[in-house]
């Protein structure tokens, strides 16, 4: 099968930007969406207690608290290139909202990959990261610096490679910058006057457990294939019962 130019790139670089096909209205939903998630979320967990734990530019799990981010798991342009990407069942393995303040420092800026602390290489892509950009991402606003060619080597390059090698990713609003995993990348820091925000998906094989397990936290009025997404098919049997009875079903 031929790959699409997207599933090349991202196969030999490590990294493509896609549209997310999204019109004005619904991209305009999705930031107030950002917006009220913000202030609910920093009143939920404490804004003192968040910074404490590192966790000041994050919100764990969106898609839980607003339709607006369940909707976008599944938007048509990011599916369809993730089921090109990954060999045969994905799973969302975690979605984060990520803040990247003005003028401000930034959890997300030292290099890393979206499966951390994992030094191996694989044949076949088996995590993307999707981030979906709610503002334009420029180098002015810290746009995205990543290192291509990375998710084919081990470990991470001297800062002298670094240095030399990496690129930055700029992308519009409404646009996805897709990532395979474990492509070394780092968020920029943020010298413009607005705040630069962002939603970051991980999709992987089943046999990557989930960050949080999805299926404790969502209700059932989902469709066959977003229970499947979702990680509702995957879970593991807390039992040798359950387990039996998992093998029945997949007959």
């Amino acid at each position: 099968k031929e790959r699409t130019q997207y599933a090349a790139s991202i196969q030999e670089l490590g990294f493509a930007v896609i549209d997310s096909g999204l019109v004005e209205s619904e991209m305009s939903s999705i930031v107030q969406s950002f917006n009220e998630l913000r202030e609910e979320y920093l009143l939920k967990y404490d804004a003192a207690t968040l910074t404490a734990l590192g966790e000041k530019d994050i919100m764990r799990m969106p898609l839980i608290h607003k339709d607006d981010f369940l909707r976008l798991i599944f938007n048509k342009n990011l599916i369809s290139l993730v089921d090109e990407l990954i060999e045969g069942t994905f799973i969302l393995n975690q979605q984060n909202a990520l803040l990247n303040q003005a003028q401000g420092s930034y959890s997300q800026a030292s290099w890393h990959r979206d499966l951390p602390y994992q030094h191996f290489v694989t044949t076949k892509p088996i995590a993307v990261s999707c981030i979906y950009c709610l503002d334009d991402f420029t180098s002015n606003n810290g746009a995205t610096h990543v290192l291509p060619g990375s998710h084919k080597h081990e470990w991470l390059p001297s800062a002298q490679e670094i240095k030399n090698l990496s690129i930055q990713l700029e992308a519009k609003r409404g646009q996805f910058i897709i990532i395979d995993s474990m492509c070394f990348h780092a968020g920029g820091i943020n010298e413009s006057k607005a705040d630069r925000r962002g939603i970051n998906h991980v999709f992987t094989i089943p046999y990557i457990k989930q960050q949080i397990t999805l299926p404790l936290e969502m209700e059932s009025h989902l469709s066959d294939f977003e229970k499947g997404v979702l990680g509702f098919k995957n879970l593991v049997p807390d039992s040798v019962e359950a387990f039996l009875n998992s093998k029945k079903e997949a007959e």
